[in-house]
């Protein structure tokens, strides 16, 4: 009789415990997650790089004395440096997916795990998508696709807050984008004739100075211009709704 008792206890609170837990984001939602962000802020990026682009271009040879150089290593120049702003706008972007997964999912408090403990929601069965109203109730931090959505205001700031981050480590101080346009510089000049002494001499200083100008411009039109205030709450829905889409 007691070992009765015992098996349908046991039966009836792991029913219970399978009744009110719900699936966490796995790694399909977190990746299509991660994707959408990084689709829509490409968006509002893409023309704020492509100035960025007019602007070294348009100022790298400023102050250098290009008597030194023929006209033909100044057009080789600043070729290369147009084809250095193509790369680094076509490295960050394609890195945006990647700090968006870990804004969301690496840094602290994660949106990973279950959690519904006391239940805020229900699990819709399989092949069913969340409910909208699922997002406002589910007020717990976790990984399940509703806790991101209830908390999409967090989640957003702290995309925005990583992308800024990371261009800004990349592209000033001892970041890798001034020594990738300065390399890309001097490899132009020293290929089409130039002595390496001159070019440490009479190009590459103002060529650095320059780019880290224009670098910085583009840091603080980023800081200034990218998703500030409601700017992007027009993708907000869009997501939410990929978002519930996952079980």
């Amino acid at each position: 009789m007691k070992l009765t008792t015992i098996i349908i206890s046991t039966v009836l609170v792991g029913t219970s415990l399978l009744l009110s837990s719900t699936k966490a984001c796995e790694a399909p939602c977190q990746a299509g997650v991660s994707d959408a962000f990084s689709e829509k802020y490409k968006l509002e990026l893409d023309p704020i790089f492509n100035s960025f682009k007019t602007d070294i271009v348009s100022n790298a040879l400023a102050g250098v004395d290009m008597t030194k150089f023929s006209a033909a290593i100044g057009t080789d120049v600043t070729n290369a440096i147009s084809m250095t702003a193509d790369t680094v706008k076509a490295k960050f972007l394609g890195s945006l997916a990647a700090f968006a997964f870990d804004a969301i999912f690496d840094q602290q408090p994660k949106f990973k795990g279950d959690c519904n403990h006391p239940k805020r929601v229900i699990q819709p069965p399989v092949g069913v998508a969340w409910k909208p109203s699922d997002c406002v109730a589910m007020d717990y931090i976790c990984g399940n696709p509703p806790s991101i959505c209830h908390h999409l205001a967090i989640v957003k700031a702290r995309v925005i807050g990583t992308i800024n981050f990371e261009l800004a480590f990349n592209a000033t101080g001892s970041g890798p984008y001034i020594k990738a346009f300065t390399q890309a510089a001097f490899d132009a000049a020293t290929g089409g004739g130039a002595s390496a002494n001159d070019c440490n001499t009479y190009l590459i200083p103002k060529v650095g100075v320059n780019v880290a100008n224009s670098l910085l411009k583009l840091v603080q039109n980023v800081a200034t211009g990218f998703c500030v205030g409601t700017a992007c709450d027009k993708y907000d829905a869009e997501i939410s709704t990929l978002l519930l889409s996952y079980p």
